[in-house]
């Protein structure tokens, strides 16, 4: 499966797989239970291929992110961002990404990515 594959839609939790299109929905399957639904073609979906970071040096995108939070946790599973302390999210995100722009990049994004991940 692609990066470019994968759907985030504004308002529904998780991640998604592009299916098809039809003629006003784009048909997506949940990636946590495999459930197909419609999506109206006006929703907010962007495509984590699209996704990107802001840092002091520019945008870094996210497959780039991904990996090397990868590379830190060797293929283990990263923090819990349910029971993981504001600190915690963002000490490690800076681990991973230390030129990160504190400014751009709130910790809702933070969560977003490890979520992601």
């Amino acid at each position: 499966m692609k990066l470019k594959d994968i759907l985030a839609i504004s308002g529904q939790q998780g991640l998604f797989r592009f299916v098809s299109q039809g003629r006003a929905t784009i048909i997506v399957e949940a990636l946590a239970d495999g459930r197909r639904n419609a999506v109206p073609v006006n929703a907010k979906v962007n495509s984590l291929a699209d996704v990107i970071i802001f840092t002091q040096e520019g945008e870094t995108p996210l497959y780039k992110i991904l990996r090397a939070i990868a590379d830190k946790q060797g293929g283990a599973a990263a923090l819990d961002i349910r029971t993981a302390q504001e600190d915690a999210l963002t000490d490690f995100f800076a681990s991973v990404v230390p030129a990160y722009d504190r400014q751009k990049v709130h910790l809702s994004d933070i969560k977003k990515v490890v979520q992601w991940y």
